[in-house]
């Protein structure tokens, strides 16, 4: 949220006037790409040095290890956290009603203030969210069955 503010009415100060929406971008954006981009640290430093002596031994090349051997198998292993992440951040949207973004929160907020029926619409919103929740991650399941294979294959976890 602060950083929303930040992005949003601290800009504006600055003299850069951006619109509610893109701010709201903006912040998720650098808030999400901070977390994914430690989550795929962590995932590239769980590669052992002996598979990367190996790819060296076996002649491959390093753009070969690099995609091969570190990426595809670190990305194997953090895709579950990955997969969370941006589970996150389609809940976090929610947040930017805050700035008058129009999302279903804020959307909510307004068939709320025009039926009086709060427990209604805020349990109706909360379904929805529920519902996206669920359908990210079985869309992010099914990628994840296509996308990494050799796991199955090996009837091994990394």
């Amino acid at each position: 949220l602060v950083q929303i503010f930040l992005v949003y009415f601290g800009l504006s100060s600055l003299g850069l006037k951006l619109s509610a929406e893109v701010s709201a971008v903006i912040a998720l954006v650098v808030n999400a790409g901070a977390y994914t981009t430690e989550i795929m640290r962590a995932g590239i430093e769980s590669i052992s040095r002996t598979q990367l002596e190996a790819a060296d031994c076996l002649g491959l090349t390093r753009l070969q290890t690099i995609v091969h051997v570190v990426l595809l198998p670190a990305m194997e292993r953090v895709y579950p956290a990955l997969t969370s992440q941006f589970v996150l951040l389609m809940l976090a949207s929610s947040i930017t009603s805050q700035i008058s973004t129009e999302e279903l929160t804020a959307v909510a907020n307004n068939v709320q203030s025009d039926t009086y029926r709060s427990f209604e619409v805020y349990i109706l919103v909360a379904l929805v969210y529920l519902a996206l929740s669920a359908i990210y991650r079985l869309a992010f399941w099914v990628i994840g069955l296509g996308l990494f294979t050799r796991k199955r294959k090996l009837g091994t976890a990394l």
